[in-house]
């Protein structure tokens, strides 16, 4: 722990930012803002093996704040891989005891799920809502410009190594750089007798108080980050799709987690369809916005859903490529705009050379991709006297490449398309699968995982979430077409599987 003898509201929050980020130039307001959450309380987590009992249970890597960081910013999941709750995880002075920041009105519940898995682990857990208050400190008029346009579409992006390991602790004001944004400021920990006046001597002289914590929740949807049960209810998103690693907290090189297994193919797919963005509102409406009320564009499809609003600003869980490509959007009579936020990381556009030699000739093609340098594939020049050698992968069976759902636009790596697939010799399907071998399993084990096939009728591919197989494949619009050649069993299925498909906007 770094004691300072003075706290910079904008310096200490500073942290290194990540060479994907877009670069941001902020305007500083003469005055700060110091609020008090009252939504927000915490938990005492302490004992001999509460690290890695906490390890066990949350996304990111408790190994941080070892490694020197004050706190970290994290989320605890379901079996099924959706958040249950947000947190942020503050070191203290004794290695050996750490305050778990989280909603108010989920404490008793985030307490039970620590002490279900908690067994006989010698960790001791005191909720310590009456007795500590928790504040935040930060620029409400600071304004940022993007130096460069983004062209991320979803990408994810793992936890990075930010520079939040400053604090101050002075009697019972603990000062912390918040760890998800710059632009969030301070997080500050006092007990529960200790006044504002108290903590504004310790950071710098213009700071003044805000009674409304609902100023707070506006600037945070001026940014896109979401906090708190109102924003993500429990057990309704997942981590990625709540820029969880966007913010710093997801680590996919700790090991296993509750909730791991989800998040870690999400990660290995490469792709989030769905994000919380912020929305801004042509005016302020004096009906207020429902959680999912759905967002639509010119053409009546849906592109996202609502998930919080204050003001002008708004939350919404959005598909990104749809909502960036509409012209207008709209929720019920309001008129709204879609922002990327400027601390998504950039996506670059460097491109590298893919060489393929053949002899003395060689053939070099461009390829977009997220990476630099030069790849070269030597060939064996004997089994071809061509010249130039074009590889299309989709246009070979059994020859792996490229797969893309034509419904929920899932997009993935194959290695082999058909049914027997040479890598799995023990399995054998009645239809040509999309398979890849199962990154998850050791090699040499023969698991895969079967990505979708080709709809029997229109041919168009489709994942096994956006169809059905009955004697042969269906994409859900085929076989809802062909409803009553169906047992009613599965004329029950296919209208539910068109139902939420239709709700999620594909």
């Amino acid at each position: 722990m770094i004691k300072l003898s003075r706290i910079s509201l904008l310096g200490t929050a500073k942290r290194c930012v990540s060479q994907n980020s877009a670069r941001v130039n902020s305007t500083k307001s003469q005055t700060k803002s110091l609020v008090q959450l009252d939504q927000r309380t915490l938990l005492r987590l302490s004992g001999d093996e509460v690290s890695d009992f906490l390890q066990g249970l949350i996304t990111n890597d408790m190994r941080h704040l070892k490694e020197g960081a004050a706190s970290i910013y994290s989320v605890f999941l379901n079996i099924k891989g959706r958040v249950l709750y947000d947190a942020i995880i503050y070191k203290t002075q004794d290695e050996k005891v750490f305050y778990v920041e989280c909603d108010s009105s989920i404490v008793d519940s985030l307490s039970k799920h620590l002490k279900m898995y908690k067994l006989r682990r010698k960790v001791e857990i005191h909720t310590e809502d009456n007795s500590m208050k928790v504040w935040t400190a930060y620029d409400p008029d600071v304004v940022f410009h993007a130096e460069q346009k983004s062209n991320l579409e979803g990408k994810i992006f793992p936890c990075g190594a930010s520079d939040s390991t400053s604090s101050k602790i002075v009697d019972n004001i603990f000062i912390y750089s918040d760890p998800r944004l710059y632009e969030l400021g301070l997080r500050i920990l006092t007990q529960s007798t200790v006044t504002c006046d108290e903590i504004i001597k310790q950071l710098e002289p213009n700071v003044t108080t805000q009674q409304n914590a609902s100023s707070y929740r506006e600037f945070r949807y001026k940014l896109g980050v979401g906090e708190g049960v109102q924003d993500l209810p429990p057990g309704t998103s997942f981590p990625l799709e709540i820029n969880c690693d966007y913010l710093h907290g997801v680590s996919f090189h700790k090991g296993c987690y509750i909730g791991q297994e989800l998040t870690a193919r999400t990660h290995h797919t490469g792709v989030v369809r769905k994000r919380l963005m912020p929305l801004t509102f042509d005016k302020v409406y004096e009906k207020p916005l429902m959680y999912d009320d759905q967002i639509t564009n010119e053409a009546g499809k849906i592109v996202g859903k609502i998930r919080g609003q204050e003001g002008i600003f708004g939350l919404g869980l959005i598909r990104i490529a749809d909502a960036l490509a509409s012209k207008i959007l709209t929720v019920g009579d309001c008129t709204l705009k879609v922002v990327k936020p400027h601390w998504w990381p950039q996506e670059s556009q460097i491109k590298i050379n893919v060489t393929f030699f053949v002899g003395q000739v060689k053939h070099v093609s461009m390829m977009e991709a997220v990476a630099t340098g030069t790849k070269k594939i030597p060939l064996d020049s004997s089994k071809s006297n061509a010249d130039e050698i074009e590889i299309v992968a989709k246009d070979k069976k059994n020859v792996g490449g490229i797969w893309k759902c034509s419904y929920c636009h899932l997009e993935e790596r194959y290695d082999y398309k058909g049914g027997k697939p040479p890598f799995a010799k023990h399995l054998s399907f009645s239809e040509d699968c999309y398979i890849m071998k199962d990154p998850f399993s050791p090699p040499n084990r023969g698991e895969i995982l079967v990505l979708g096939a080709d709809c029997s009728i229109c041919e168009k591919s489709v994942c096994t979430d956006c169809s059905l197989f009955y004697t042969k494949r269906f994409c859900k619009v085929c076989a809802l077409k062909n409803i009553q050649s169906f047992p009613q069993k599965l004329k029950l299925k296919i209208t539910q599987l068109n139902r939420e498909l239709d709700e999620e906007g594909l």
